[in-house]
């Protein structure tokens, strides 16, 4: 992936490219095209681009239909039924499922309102997050606890860091892990675990030449992320 300094990037207006660009520079010029254009603003908008089926629907994922006619379907993991109905459109990903009527599936913004009113964290943490090291899966969480999925790329580790508020526990699951545990460092291979006591330093590493996969469950007060205070790392993520 190609990161953009955080600093830098957090200080950029959040406007369209033709707003903070195109509208202002004397470096550009317009050239005509016969070409067909549509932004994909919309799931309405995805429906008219793509493929239908002989009721005009468009399918994507695991999906069963039963009398559906003029809809967009989208799953992403999870089997979806949908029976009796028309000009819909559903989406359905490991966070949430989406429902409208499809000719008004540009009138999320409403939505976004309301999830941000009510402080969802389904709009700042996804499923499925990337990070530089691989990428984690959120697979259960409560008041005082989370569970994830930690997979760690070749070659890859994470910031030596600890926690104020919460502790964790680690299995190895797949490949083989470098850990660093407070003063120690040692090595654990599928099927073993260790614990991570709350404010003890600790890195989790993958110096193997395969995937390393972690289960790693959280307990404590609070789980967010920025209860991590980094020491070291290569990413260039402590300010």
């Amino acid at each position: 992936f190609i990161r953009l300094n955080e600093k830098y990037f957090n200080k950029v207006e959040s406007i369209s490219i033709d707003n903070a660009i195109f509208e202002k520079t004397d470096k550009s010029f317009v050239k005509p095209a016969n070409i067909n254009w549509n932004d994909l603003g919309t799931y309405n908008a995805l429906w008219e681009i793509s493929n239908k089926d002989k009721n005009n629907n468009v399918v994507k994922g695991d999906i069963i239909l039963n009398n559906v006619n003029n809809s967009y379907v989208f799953s992403d993991k999870t089997l979806v039924t949908v029976s009796n109905v028309s000009d819909i459109n559903i989406v359905a990903t490991q966070d949430a499922i989406l429902v409208t009527n499809i000719k008004k599936s540009n009138e999320i913004k409403s939505l976004i309102e309301k999830l941000e009113r009510k402080k969802r964290n389904e709009l700042t943490e996804h499923s499925i997050t990337q990070r530089p090291w691989g990428y984690y899966e959120n697979i259960s969480s409560s008041e005082n606890h989370k569970v994830k999925k930690l997979t760690v790329l070749q070659g890859k580790e994470l910031s030596l860091q600890s926690h104020n508020k919460r502790s964790e526990h680690w299995v190895v699951i797949s490949g083989t892990a470098t850990v660093t545990k407070g003063n120690k460092k040692f090595i654990l291979k599928k099927n073993e675990s260790t614990f991570i006591p709350v404010k003890t330093k600790h890195r989790l590493a993958n110096k193997s030449k395969s995937i390393l996969e972690i289960i790693e469950v959280q307990t404590g007060v609070y789980f967010g992320e920025d209860d991590i205070k980094r020491y070291e790392d290569k990413y260039g993520r402590i300010k």
